[in-house]
């Protein structure tokens, strides 16, 4: 992380297990709805953003954003910089977001969001209407989405675990 990122400061000497947590931050989502920060190496909690639905999943897009997906279907954009307020809401659907897979697509940052209705869409992170949708299940849960730098891959509750191609993705 940045030097330009509030981590805290260490009160207590290092412990002998605490390795590599010197400019880290945890971002945790919550059931009661909150997003929270910590800071690894001060072990101090930075911030914590509530929300109106419970935090299913979070991740980070790039070195300063924080995508989360919530309960509500709502999926929400901050930056740790000035984690007090969101800097952009997507609202599509209802339907709750599972999973969460930061992605690079054409030159531009985004995200492919699983939900519980079976859809995957990708989101760039700088439009607010641009997407596009997986072809997938049909009302099956999407618990998860994976990427090993040539493929895509989502896990289902039908059992099974559908992969696509980058190259057609990312040509179309």
């Amino acid at each position: 992380m940045a030097s330009d990122v509030d981590l805290g400061v260490r009160h207590k000497p290092v412990h002998e297990k605490a390795v590599g947590t010197a400019h880290k931050m945890l971002v945790i989502g919550t059931e009661k709805g909150s997003l929270i920060g910590i800071g690894l190496d001060s072990n101090q909690k930075l911030y914590e953003l509530p929300n109106n639905s419970a935090v299913n999943v979070c991740r980070f897009v790039d070195e300063y954003s924080v995508v989360f997906g919530q309960q509500s279907g709502e999926i929400q954009l901050i930056d740790v910089r000035y984690s007090d307020k969101v800097v952009k809401c997507w609202q599509t659907s209802g339907s709750p977001v599972l999973s969460l897979l930061a992605f690079r697509h054409k030159q531009r940052n985004g995200f492919f969001a699983g939900r519980a209705d079976g859809s995957t869409v990708y989101h760039y992170l700088d439009s607010d209407s641009e997407t596009f949708q997986l072809s997938g299940p049909d009302f099956e849960a999407i618990y998860d989405v994976a990427t090993d730098g040539t493929h895509v891959f989502t896990a289902c509750r039908d059992h099974c675990i559908r992969k696509y191609d980058l190259n057609v993705i990312t040509n179309s």
